[in-house]
């Protein structure tokens, strides 16, 4: 168990740096992979298309053969609809995923990479702006120096 919070703990415990480096690789790996993974849940969203064209069809078939189908049919068609559906929202899930991801992760990188050239940019010998006007009323924002 004390491994466990050695673990959170580090996880916690790294710097802004370390975090913006971790960050970085792990929009670097998603954008490695994005294509694939596109192409996977493309794949399995048109998998379950077909699949679902072929159950409806064999469905048709029994009902014109007279099958009846009484409770049990009903309780496997239950748990296969319930399955059918959350693959559904799975693959929906991941696509979204796949187009729309990392847009917090890449402006925190870019914010982070502009705050740093600005900083590196600052002379130190520099004073800071004063908190007031020209006229010498204070800023609305800074009352409070």
């Amino acid at each position: 168990m004390g491994n466990f919070w050695q673990r959170v703990r580090s996880w916690w415990s790294h710097s802004d740096a370390e975090h913006i480096a971790r960050i970085r690789r792990d929009v670097a790996t998603y954008e490695r992979w994005r294509r694939p993974l596109i192409a996977l849940y493309i794949t399995l969203s048109l998998a379950l298309v077909g699949l679902a064209v072929a159950l409806v069809k064999v469905l048709n078939g029994l009902q014109q053969l007279g099958a009846q189908g009484g409770w049990a049919g009903f309780v496997v068609g239950a748990v296969f609809g319930i399955s059918f559906g959350g693959l559904i929202v799975k693959c929906a899930h991941g696509l979204e995923m796949a187009f729309f991801y990392g847009r917090t992760e890449r402006l925190l990188i870019q914010y982070h990479d502009a705050l740093a050239e600005l900083y590196l940019q600052e002379p130190e010998d520099q004073e800071p702006e004063p908190f007031e006007n020209a006229d010498g009323t204070p800023l609305p924002y800074c009352d409070d120096r």
